[in-house]
């Protein structure tokens, strides 16, 4: 099964998040980027570039926006 990613707009009934393009059910997962911890903290970026980064620093994951999770629609169909 071809898994979609669906953007943040969804629709929650009883606890169950629903698709808002196709209605089908949301799967939620830790974000497969950063590991579902929203970014990259200092300490791995000083490892990139010592002179740049600092340990208060931190990088907010382009790929879940900062969330940690990625939405997942089982609707291989579906635009999202």
């Amino acid at each position: 099964m071809q898994e979609t990613h669906a953007h943040r707009s969804r629709e929650s009934f009883d606890d169950e998040t629903y698709c808002q393009n196709c209605g089908s059910m949301i799967f939620v997962e830790d974000c497969w980027k950063c590991g579902g911890e929203g970014g990259t903290p200092g300490e791995e970026l000083m490892m990139e570039d010592p002179f740049w980064y600092s340990p208060d620093d931190f990088r907010i994951c382009d790929e879940c926006d900062g969330t940690g999770i990625i939405e997942i629609c089982v609707n291989p169909d579906c635009d999202n």
